[in-house]
């Protein structure tokens, strides 16, 4: 074979075109093939809403195959569906797609979608047409999009447009795991652990719901069984850095830290760039004593100007200053010293606001 057509996406936003679309092309690469009119190495990409945003972490897995296909020169069709916002290619991925071809994944005109798609290869065959339960999915799908475009604050929205992609489709998985977030979000800790338990049920590998369920069970304390769900989530994504952030925590609460500074060190391992990551190891470093760790990792934090989580409740930031603090009384000359100070004055400034 002089050739092949890859088909990538990101599955947890993307997996019902994808599954449906690699059918179709599954036919165009055999026609090309048979006709010896295959040339090279083809990459489709699926860009749906929520596609691109993890590409800005270092080691990224979609993000590799991005680079590894720019760097072996493979041409890159790029398929955007109506809800994907084009601005997330500048935001997320600006240097992985100045080479891609772009082409419209349009659901409602499915048929122009694959026109488009054979004239880009220069191919014409006869394609079967979408089944009424693949048109139904497809209009799953485009509501699911549209909850994952609106704001992160409009949970009403969500949930109502989650719903109808439910009702449309009952057994879509990744719909079930998303809406399981907006629920966490709106306090609805029950539901949200309903709708994982469906998600699983449906899609035993689906790492969203078992991490959306971890959180979930963090937050009625049941540390022990978020742990298990936070490593179910991690042994299906592997490269999943909030998944580590957030188990650490978990191992933090159940008094394991030298097991929590593991998996802070792993979630930066994977983006150095995690703030927060560094600000928990700075809090377990501070609970085994080892204030000179610790002042290091809360003033790399500084310099990746983190906006302290806990600076969101008065009791919080009062906590945080003890702490800080408690730093800055052990290293009084330190040469980051200033910089703690600084952060200080900021919380009580927060403080006084609130």
């Amino acid at each position: 074979m002089d050739g092949r057509i890859i088909l990538v996406c990101r599955r947890s936003v993307s997996e019902v075109p994808a599954r449906i679309l690699a059918e179709y092309v599954q036919i165009i690469e055999m026609s090309l093939v048979a006709e010896h009119a295959l040339r090279g190495t083809h990459m489709l990409l699926v860009l749906t809403p929520g596609t691109l945003e993890r590409c800005v972490e270092p080691n990224d897995s979609l993000r590799n195959v991005l680079k590894d296909a720019q760097q072996n020169n493979t041409r890159l069709l790029a398929l955007l569906s109506n809800q994907f916002d084009p601005s997330d290619r500048v935001r997320y991925a600006a240097d992985l797609l100045t080479t891609a071809e772009l082409l419209r994944l349009d659901y409602a005109n499915w048929e122009q979608t694959l026109q488009a798609l054979q004239r880009a290869f220069g191919v014409n065959v006869q394609l079967p047409p979408l089944s009424a339960e693949q048109r139904t999915q497809l209009n799953a799908q485009e509501w699911f999009e549209r909850a994952l475009r609106l704001p992160a604050d409009d949970l009403d929205g969500k949930l109502a447009a989650y719903a109808e992609a439910l009702r449309l489709h009952p057994n879509f998985a990744a719909a079930y795991a998303r809406r399981s977030g907006a629920h966490l979000a709106r306090g609805d800790v029950e539901a949200c652990l309903a709708d994982c338990e469906t998600a699983l049920r449906l899609e035993p590998s689906l790492a969203e719901a078992h991490h959306n369920r971890a959180l979930a069970l963090a937050k009625q304390g049941r540390y022990a069984e978020a742990l298990e769900s936070y490593t179910a989530a991690l042994r299906f994504d592997s490269r999943n850095t909030r998944a580590y952030l957030n188990r650490g925590v978990a191992r933090a609460n159940m008094g394991d830290l030298d097991g929590a500074i593991e998996d802070y060190t792993a979630a930066l391992s994977l983006n150095p760039k995690l703030a927060e990551a560094y600000f928990n190891r700075s809090l377990a470093h501070s609970q085994r004593d080892n204030f000179e760790a610790a002042m290091q990792d809360y003033a790399q934090a500084i310099a990746l100007n983190l906006n302290a989580p806990q600076a969101a409740e008065p009791a919080d930031i009062t906590a945080t200053i003890a702490y800080l603090e408690r730093l800055l009384q052990r290293f009084p000359d330190h040469p980051r010293a200033e910089q703690l100070r600084q952060e200080i004055a900021r919380l009580r400034g927060l403080a006084i606001d609130q």
